[in-house]
């Protein structure tokens, strides 16, 4: 027989409640095997590597008129 996946599958965030009423958030997995993690991941990468080199261009060139 064939098992359900959704059965066997565990969440990737758990939320938890202490006895004195405090939070505490369990991350399962690592954030890098989620399409959500491998985006935070490439908006990153963007915004550190491209963002100030397109920038640097721009204040290159206004800079020379």
């Amino acid at each position: 027989m064939k098992k359900n996946n959704k059965q066997n599958k565990k969440k990737f965030i758990e939320k938890r409640v202490r006895h004195d009423n405090s939070v505490e958030i369990i991350v399962n997995e690592t954030p890098t095997k989620t399409w959500w993690g491998k985006l935070a991941i490439i908006l990153i990468l963007v915004g550190m590597v491209l963002v100030p080199v397109v920038m640097l261009f721009i204040t290159i060139f206004s800079g020379s008129n």
